[in-house]
């Protein structure tokens, strides 16, 4: 791998972190405890896995770069942005529905 490739996968990963960092904090800390979600843990562990299997076919796939993704990326940021701006609320154990707006028990945040 070119050092730049290994330099932007770092940045990437830095950013991503960045990001999300408060979700994955909630999702260790609050979700995968739950007895549902008890598998989590090993998803990545597969995935890598899965990577790593495939890892020959991977390396010789000549990579295209393309607009298309941004169909997904700016409004996932957008949602995410709006959810961490309304605040950490409780719709998802709301009876009221699974929707951050279906709730207005927010402990936190600009939105209610």
């Amino acid at each position: 791998m070119k050092p730049q490739g290994v330099v932007k996968f770092v940045l990437y990963a830095a950013l991503l972190a960045g990001m999300y960092y408060s979700a994955y904090t909630w999702l260790i800390q609050r979700d995968w405890p739950r007895e549902d979600y008890n598998y989590c843990y090993l998803i990545p562990l597969v995935v890598l896995y899965l990577i790593w299997e495939k890892k020959d076919e991977l390396a010789a796939e000549q990579a295209v770069p393309s607009w298309g993704g941004l169909l997904f990326l700016i409004p996932g940021l957008l949602l995410f942005w709006v959810v961490s701006w309304r605040g950490r609320c409780t719709a998802f154990t709301s009876p009221r529905g699974s929707w951050p707006w279906a709730s207005s028990g927010c402990t936190s945040g600009g939105g209610s």
